[in-house]
């Protein structure tokens, strides 16, 4: 039988991927509002401010939560640990970074609604998703390599 630390780094990975899939999906989105006829970008609207709702929200719940519970509860080693553990100082950095997106991305969902096509530039967006793809490789090696262990 798995321990309990296992089953909660099990959901922090799935909070992960729905917080990730919810991000993606909304800069995609976001982005091609832009340049849409007025009939798509209300489609687009819609659909970002549902993957507010069902993605990025839910998934950053469950990953922020979890994520602390390993931080704080699954290592007997204790708060000591991290104090040396540089890669989660980096790992922990990056994570508000990608809170600091989800914001922005919730925020423009938000004002999509009333705008027009074309009154949002897909350039951020598109820098957003690459950005996330970035993080994407970056995060996991450092979870799983360790670098800058003190």
């Amino acid at each position: 039988m798995a321990s309990w630390g296992t089953w909660v780094l099990a959901f922090h990975i799935v909070g992960v991927v729905i917080w990730y899939m919810g991000m993606m999906r909304s800069a995609t989105l976001l982005g091609s509002h832009a340049s849409a006829t007025a009939a798509e970008a209300a489609v687009y609207a819609k659909l970002a401010r549902k993957m507010l709702f069902v993605g990025i929200i839910p998934g950053l719940t469950v990953a922020l939560l979890t994520g602390a519970t390993l931080l704080f509860a699954a290592y007997p080693e204790g708060f000591g640990y991290f104090k040396k553990a540089g890669w989660m100082h980096a790992k922990i950095m990056l994570v508000l970074v990608l809170i600091g997106i989800s914001i922005f991305l919730a925020v423009s969902a938000n004002k999509v609604a009333d705008a027009k096509p074309g009154d949002l530039k897909a350039t951020p967006f598109k820098a957003i998703h690459g950005v996330l793809g970035l993080l994407l490789l970056i995060i996991p090696i450092l979870a799983v390599v360790k670098p800058f262990q003190g």
